[in-house]
C-alpha cells in the first residue's frame, strides 16, 4: 500500500516553505548572472549577424567592380540599325566607322521538279555533295579545299521525296533539305548550311539504274553547274551563293557570312540589308554604366559605414553604447576598409591614383562623398585609368606582350619583363618533292600523324594533279584539319611550300607542340616528300623569361611570374629577345576589398569564428542553467528529507515529552493526595 507523507504534522514546522525558500535564495544567486551573460551573448550574436550583413550586401557591389576590363562596358551605334549592327567584346576601342553594305552573303539553293505526291518514289543510289565556287564566265566549278565532298545513301526505304529529305538531314553533313509547295507541285529544295560564294552546291549521282545525268530515277536531283540542263543539271538554282560586300571606311571587304569579324579589332557586324548610304558605327564607352558601378559602390559602402558607426558608438548624452563599442575586431575591420578607399593604388598608370582623384572623398563621419562633375570628368577623359583604380588590371609597355591575369597573391606594382626565348611550334618538314606539276592517285595519297599527341586517322588527299607547291600545300592543310578525330581534340595545323618542302605547323605553340608523321603510302616519299622515316620533326618551345627580375614558368606563349608576381600571367605573341619593357598590375580597390571581405565571411573566416565563440558561449550559459537545474533539484531534495527527519526527531521529542509531562502530572497528583 502506498504512504502518504504530508511534512511539518508532526513539529508544527512549515517544512515546504522553509525548503521552497531555501531553494530560491539558491537559484536567485546564480541566475541574474546567467541571465546577463545570455543577454550579453544574444546581443553580440545579434550585432556581429548584422555586420556580417552589411559586408555581404556591400561584399555583393564589388564584382561588378572587380575587373578593369569589364568595369566599362563599350556601347554600340549605329545610325542604320535596320542595316548594320554589332556586338563588342572587351578587346574592343572607343571609335567611330564608316561602313557600307552592297551585297549580303547568301546560301546556296537548288529546287528539283515538282513532284505530285512527297511518298512517290524518286529512285535509289547514292548522292554526293560537293561545295566550291562556280565561275560563270569560264563555266568551271573549283572545289572548296577546306570542305571535303560528303555522300549520303539512298535506300529502298529512303527513295521518296520525303525519305531523301530525311535522309540528308540526319545525316547531318552541312546541308539542310525541305520540301516546298509552291502550287504547282511538290520540290526538294537543298540549301547550303554556309552561305558564301565557295560553299556552292554541285550534286553528283551514283543511279542504281544505271544512268546518272538524266530526267529518270534519282538522277533527276542531280546538278552539275558544269554540264547542261537534262544531262546532269537536273535541279534548278533558286538562290545563288554569293559573299557578302562591304566597304569600311573606304577598304572593300569580302566575307563568307554576314557576321563580319575580324574587321574591326574586338568587334563583331551583323549585316542585314544593303545601305543606301553610309552607315556609321560609334564604338563608345560607356560612362553611365560605369557611374552607376560607382554609385552603387558608394551607396553600399556608406551603408557598410553606416553599420560601424551603430554597432560601435557611444552617446555621452543618453549614456547609451553599441553593443560592439570598442570591440578588437569591429575596430580593425573599419580601419582596414577606410585605409583602402583612401590610399593611393599601385600599379595604376594615368592621372588617376586614388579615389580622391576622380571626386571621392572620405567625410569625417566615415561615409563617401562623390563630387559629379569630377566623376563624370574623369570618366570622360580617362576611362581606362578609372577602371584600374576599381578592378584588377595591368598594363604592358609592349604591344607583342598581352597581360592575360593576376593571382591570388599577386603584389600591385611595376615589373620589367625580359625574354630569353620566345616561344615556337611543333613541326614536321618532308623532304625535296619530286617536282611540278605533281598528280595525288591511289599510290599516294593516304598518311596518318600525330599531332601534338594526339593520333588522327587515316588522311586520305584529294586524287588531282597540282601544278605548284601552293595548292599542293593547300589541300593537305585541308585534309589534315578536317579529321575527325584532331578536329574533336581543337587541334589544327598550318602547311607552307617553303624551298621544294612540305612544312607542317602545328598551331599550338610550347614543349606540348609536335608533328610526326606516322604512317604513309610508299608513293609519297618521291612525290610530296612525306614518309615516317624520311623528313624532320621537330619539337616547340615555351617561352622563357623572368618577371621583375625573377625567373618566370613558361608554358607555351604564356608566362607566369612567382615572388611578389606570383600569379601574374603575360602572352608573348611576338617579337625579339631581350628587355621588353614592363607590366604595371594593380589589384585595384575592388579587388583589395573583395580579400578583405574574404578573410572576415569566408566559412574559416572571422566572422565565422566570432559567431562559433558566440555559440559556444551560449552553449556553456545553457549547460550552466541545467547544472544549476540539477543543483537546485539535489538540494531541494538534500532539504525535505533533512527537515522531514527534523520534523520525525521532532514529533518523537513532543510525543515523549507529552508522555513525561502525563507521568509528572500523575506524580503530582499522587503525591498530594497522601498529604
Amino acid at each position: 500500500m502506498a504512504s502518504i507523507t504530508v511534512s511539518g504534522l508532526g513539529s508544527g514546522l512549515d517544512i515546504s516553505g522553509i525548503v521552497s525558500q531555501l531553494v530560491e535564495a539558491e537559484r536567485t544567486a546564480a541566475e541574474p548572472r546567467l541571465d546577463y551573460k545570455e543577454a550579453t551573448v544574444t546581443a553580440e550574436i545579434s550585432a556581429v549577424g548584422l555586420l556580417k550583413s552589411a559586408m555581404s550586401d556591400f561584399q555583393g557591389t564589388l564584382s561588378s567592380l572587380s575587373s578593369a576590363r569589364t568595369f566599362a562596358p563599350l556601347t554600340l551605334t549605329s545610325t542604320d540599325i535596320d542595316s548594320v549592327g554589332a556586338t563588342a567584346s572587351s578587346i574592343a576601342r572607343p571609335g567611330q566607322y564608316s561602313i557600307e553594305v552592297d551585297q549580303l552573303a547568301q546560301s546556296h539553293k537548288l529546287a528539283s521538279a515538282a513532284f505530285e505526291d512527297t511518298t512517290a518514289t524518286i529512285g535509289q543510289g547514292t548522292l554526293t555533295f560537293s561545295f566550291g565556287s562556280f565561275d560563270t564566265d569560264a563555266g568551271t566549278f573549283t572545289s572548296n579545299v577546306d570542305k571535303p565532298s560528303v555522300s549520303v545513301d539512298i535506300g529502298a526505304a529512303d527513295g521518296s521525296l520525303q525519305g531523301i529529305r530525311d535522309a540528308v538531314n540526319d545525316a547531318d553533313i552541312g546541308i539542310t533539305a525541305n520540301i516546298v509547295n509552291d502550287g504547282t507541285g511538290n520540290r526538294l529544295v537543298f540549301t547550303s548550311n554556309d552561305s558564301g560564294a565557295e560553299n556552292s552546291l554541285k550534286v553528283t549521282v551514283d543511279d542504281n539504274d544505271g544512268d546518272d545525268t538524266n530526267q529518270a530515277g534519282l538522277s533527276r536531283l542531280a546538278y552539275d553547274p558544269e554540264a547542261d540542263v537534262d544531262a546532269g543539271r537536273n535541279m534548278t538554282q533558286t538562290v545563288a551563293a554569293r559573299d557578302a560586300e562591304l566597304t569600311v571606311d573606304g577598304l572593300s571587304i569580302t566575307r563568307s557570312s554576314n557576321t563580319v569579324s575580324g574587321v574591326i579589332s574586338g568587334v563583331t557586324l551583323d549585316l542585314k540589308n544593303v545601305t543606301e548610304s553610309a552607315a556609321i558605327l560609334r564604338v563608345e564607352q560607356d560612362v553611365d554604366s560605369a557611374r552607376g558601378k560607382i554609385e552603387d559602390f558608394v551607396n553600399a559602402f556608406n551603408v557598410l559605414a553606416d553599420s560601424f558607426r551603430e554597432l560601435g558608438k557611444y552617446d555621452a548624452d543618453t549614456g547609451q553604447a553599441g553593443v560592439m563599442l570598442g570591440d578588437p575586431m569591429l575596430r580593425n575591420l573599419q580601419a582596414q576598409v577606410r585605409r583602402i578607399v583612401s590610399a593611393e593604388i599601385d600599379g595604376t598608370r594615368g592621372d588617376f591614383h586614388s579615389l580622391m582623384d576622380i571626386g571621392i572623398r572620405t567625410q569625417a563621419d566615415g561615409r563617401l562623398r562623390v563630387d559629379a562633375s569630377k566623376l563624370d570628368a574623369a570618366l570622360t577623359s580617362d576611362m581606362e585609368s578609372v577602371a584600374r583604380l576599381w578592378g584588377a588590371g595591368a598594363v604592358t609597355d609592349d604591344s607583342l606582350i598581352d597581360y592575360v591575369r593576376g593571382g591570388s597573391n599577386t603584389v600591385a606594382g611595376h615589373y620589367p619583363i625580359s625574354i630569353s626565348q620566345l616561344a615556337t611550334q611543333g613541326s614536321y618538314q618532308g623532304v625535296n618533292t619530286g617536282g611540278f606539276p605533281l598528280t595525288i592517285d591511289s599510290s599516294n595519297d593516304n598518311f596518318a600523324l600525330r599531332l601534338d599527341g594526339t593520333l588522327s586517322s587515316t588522311i586520305s588527299l584529294t586524287h588531282a594533279t597540282y601544278d605548284d607547291g601552293d595548292a599542293l600545300a593547300e589541300e593537305i592543310a585541308a585534309r589534315i584539319n578536317n579529321d575527325s578525330f584532331l578536329k574533336s581534340a581543337a587541334l589544327s595545323v598550318s602547311v607552307a611550300f617553303d624551298d621544294g618542302h612540305i612544312v607542317i605547323n602545328s598551331s599550338r605553340h610550347g614543349s606540348d607542340s609536335s608533328v610526326a608523321i606516322t604512317s604513309a603510302d610508299a608513293g609519297l616519299a618521291g612525290t610530296v616528300g612525306f614518309g615516317t622515316l624520311i623528313g624532320t620533326s621537330t619539337v616547340g618551345l615555351d617561352v622563357a623569361g623572368s618577371i621583375g627580375g625573377i625567373a618566370a614558368t613558361g608554358s607555351g606563349r604564356y608566362l607566369t611570374g612567382s615572388g611578389n608576381a606570383d600569379g601574374l600571367t603575360v602572352e608573348v605573341t611576338g617579337g625579339v629577345t631581350g628587355a621588353r619593357g614592363g607590366i604595371s598590375y594593380s589589384t585595384g580597390i575592388a579587388g583589395r576589398l573583395t580579400g578583405l571581405m574574404d578573410a572576415y565571411l569566408s566559412a574559416n573566416g572571422l566572422i565565422q569564428d566570432r559567431l562559433d565563440s558566440l555559440d559556444d558561449q551560449q552553449n556553456d550559459i545553457d549547460d550552466a542553467r541545467t547544472a544549476l537545474d540539477d543543483r537546485v533539484t539535489k538540494l531541494e531534495d538534500r532539504l525535505n528529507a533533512q527537515y522531514n527527519r527534523l520534523d520525525s526527531t521532532l514529533s518523537q521529542l513532543t510525543a515523549t515529552g507529552d508522555f513525561l509531562t502525563a507521568q509528572l502530572d500523575a506524580l503530582s497528583s499522587f503525591y498530594s493526595k497522601d498529604k
